[in-house]
Protein backbone atom coordinates (compact mmCIF):
# COMPACT_ATOMS: atom_id res chain seq x y z
CA UNK A 1 0.00 0.00 0.00
CA UNK A 2 1.18 3.28 -0.91
CA UNK A 3 -0.65 6.58 0.66
CA UNK A 4 -0.80 9.19 -1.10
CA UNK A 5 -2.83 12.67 -0.99
CA UNK A 6 -3.37 13.42 -4.61
CA UNK A 7 -4.04 17.35 -4.54
CA UNK A 8 -0.34 17.45 -2.49
CA UNK A 9 2.06 15.23 -3.69
CA UNK A 10 3.16 13.81 -7.12
CA UNK A 11 2.73 10.19 -7.61
CA UNK A 12 5.48 9.89 -9.55
CA UNK A 13 7.50 11.03 -6.69
CA UNK A 14 5.72 8.84 -4.15
CA UNK A 15 6.75 5.45 -6.38
CA UNK A 16 10.27 6.24 -7.10
CA UNK A 17 11.45 4.27 -4.95
CA UNK A 18 9.26 1.47 -6.19
CA UNK A 19 10.37 1.60 -10.23
CA UNK A 20 12.50 -1.52 -10.78
CA UNK A 21 13.64 -2.74 -14.08
CA UNK A 22 11.58 -6.42 -14.27
CA UNK A 23 7.91 -6.16 -13.23
CA UNK A 24 5.46 -4.52 -11.36
CA UNK A 25 1.80 -4.80 -10.27
CA UNK A 26 -0.28 -1.89 -9.26
CA UNK A 27 -3.49 -2.37 -7.60
CA UNK A 28 -5.56 0.92 -7.74
CA UNK A 29 -9.02 0.49 -6.25
CA UNK A 30 -11.50 3.09 -5.30
CA UNK A 31 -9.13 5.72 -6.31
CA UNK A 32 -9.85 6.28 -9.83
CA UNK A 33 -13.42 8.25 -9.53
CA UNK A 34 -12.08 10.94 -7.15
CA UNK A 35 -9.20 12.39 -9.91
CA UNK A 36 -9.79 14.77 -12.55
CA UNK A 37 -8.58 13.77 -16.11
CA UNK A 38 -4.75 15.37 -15.42
CA UNK A 39 -5.00 13.14 -12.30
CA UNK A 40 -5.89 10.32 -13.72
CA UNK A 41 -3.23 10.85 -16.79
CA UNK A 42 -0.43 11.88 -14.42
CA UNK A 43 -1.14 8.23 -12.86
CA UNK A 44 -1.12 6.21 -16.03
CA UNK A 45 2.40 7.58 -16.82
CA UNK A 46 3.55 7.54 -13.33
CA UNK A 47 2.39 3.37 -12.90
CA UNK A 48 3.18 2.91 -16.47
CA UNK A 49 6.93 4.14 -15.52
CA UNK A 50 7.46 1.51 -12.62
CA UNK A 51 8.90 -1.14 -15.10
CA UNK A 52 9.82 -2.59 -18.34
CA UNK A 53 6.53 -5.17 -17.83
CA UNK A 54 3.59 -3.37 -15.74
CA UNK A 55 0.13 -4.98 -15.11
CA UNK A 56 -2.60 -2.61 -13.38
CA UNK A 57 -6.01 -3.85 -11.62
CA UNK A 58 -8.53 -0.73 -11.07
CA UNK A 59 -12.56 -0.40 -11.08
CA UNK A 60 -13.89 1.65 -13.55
CA UNK A 61 -17.54 3.42 -14.09
CA UNK A 62 -18.82 4.39 -17.22
CA UNK A 63 -20.40 7.47 -17.24
CA UNK A 64 -23.72 6.03 -18.05
CA UNK A 65 -23.47 3.53 -15.29
CA UNK A 66 -22.77 6.30 -12.83
CA UNK A 67 -26.00 8.85 -14.75
CA UNK A 68 -27.81 5.49 -13.61
CA UNK A 69 -26.53 4.42 -9.84
CA UNK A 70 -23.34 6.13 -8.74
CA UNK A 71 -25.62 9.35 -7.74
CA UNK A 72 -26.34 8.60 -4.78
CA UNK A 73 -23.09 7.43 -3.75
CA UNK A 74 -21.43 10.54 -5.20
CA UNK A 75 -24.03 12.91 -3.67
CA UNK A 76 -23.26 11.16 -0.07
CA UNK A 77 -19.44 11.58 -0.86
CA UNK A 78 -19.51 15.40 -1.49
CA UNK A 79 -21.00 16.42 1.72
CA UNK A 80 -17.87 14.96 3.06
CA UNK A 81 -15.66 16.95 0.36
CA UNK A 82 -14.89 13.89 -1.65
CA UNK A 83 -16.73 14.29 -4.63
CA UNK A 84 -15.92 12.35 -7.83
CA UNK A 85 -14.10 13.95 -10.25
CA UNK A 86 -14.17 11.23 -13.42
CA UNK A 87 -17.87 12.02 -14.72
CA UNK A 88 -17.13 12.00 -18.77
CA UNK A 89 -13.69 10.91 -18.74
CA UNK A 90 -12.75 8.28 -21.17
CA UNK A 91 -10.71 5.98 -18.49
CA UNK A 92 -9.51 3.30 -20.75
CA UNK A 93 -8.47 5.82 -23.51
CA UNK A 94 -6.35 7.58 -21.07
CA UNK A 95 -4.88 4.04 -20.07
CA UNK A 96 -4.55 3.36 -23.64
CA UNK A 97 -2.64 6.89 -24.40
CA UNK A 98 -0.44 5.81 -21.25
CA UNK A 99 0.49 2.76 -23.43
CA UNK A 100 -1.42 -0.03 -21.76
CA UNK A 101 -3.53 -2.23 -23.63
CA UNK A 102 -6.94 -3.92 -22.31
CA UNK A 103 -6.33 -7.37 -20.88
CA UNK A 104 -10.06 -8.33 -19.75
CA UNK A 105 -13.13 -6.60 -17.54
CA UNK A 106 -15.21 -8.31 -14.98
CA UNK A 107 -18.71 -6.77 -14.53
CA UNK A 108 -18.70 -6.02 -10.32
CA UNK A 109 -22.48 -6.55 -10.70
CA UNK A 110 -22.23 -9.71 -12.03
CA UNK A 111 -19.82 -10.77 -9.99
CA UNK A 112 -22.03 -9.31 -7.28
CA UNK A 113 -25.30 -11.77 -8.32
CA UNK A 114 -23.07 -14.96 -8.67
CA UNK A 115 -22.11 -14.68 -4.94
CA UNK A 116 -25.56 -14.01 -4.30
CA UNK A 117 -24.91 -10.34 -2.95
CA UNK A 118 -26.27 -8.13 -5.67
CA UNK A 119 -29.45 -6.58 -6.09
CA UNK A 120 -30.59 -7.99 -9.56
CA UNK A 121 -29.63 -11.85 -10.66
CA UNK A 122 -26.87 -12.76 -12.99
CA UNK A 123 -29.39 -13.86 -16.05
CA UNK A 124 -31.28 -10.60 -15.98
CA UNK A 125 -27.96 -9.00 -16.26
CA UNK A 126 -26.93 -10.71 -18.74
CA UNK A 127 -30.03 -9.97 -21.20
CA UNK A 128 -31.88 -7.05 -20.31
CA UNK A 129 -29.05 -4.89 -18.24
CA UNK A 130 -25.98 -5.97 -20.08
CA UNK A 131 -24.91 -1.94 -20.07
CA UNK A 132 -25.51 -1.61 -16.48
CA UNK A 133 -23.33 -4.85 -15.93
CA UNK A 134 -20.67 -3.60 -18.16
CA UNK A 135 -20.73 -0.53 -16.48
CA UNK A 136 -18.92 -0.83 -13.31
CA UNK A 137 -15.67 -3.29 -13.33
CA UNK A 138 -12.17 -4.41 -12.25
CA UNK A 139 -10.12 -4.06 -15.57
CA UNK A 140 -6.89 -5.37 -16.17
CA UNK A 141 -4.57 -3.62 -18.16
CA UNK A 142 -0.67 -4.44 -18.87
CA UNK A 143 1.81 -2.42 -20.88
CA UNK A 144 2.73 -2.46 -24.70
CA UNK A 145 6.24 -3.42 -24.91
CA UNK A 146 8.46 -0.80 -26.34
Amino acid sequence: RVPIDFAQQSLAAVLAPYVDDTRAVAIIEGVLLYLDRDQLSATARAVRALAPAVTVLCDEMSPAFFARAGHATHDRLQQFGAPFQIQGVNVPGVWRSAGFREVQRTSIPVRMAELGRGPFPRWLLKTFLRSFAAGYVVAEWESVRT
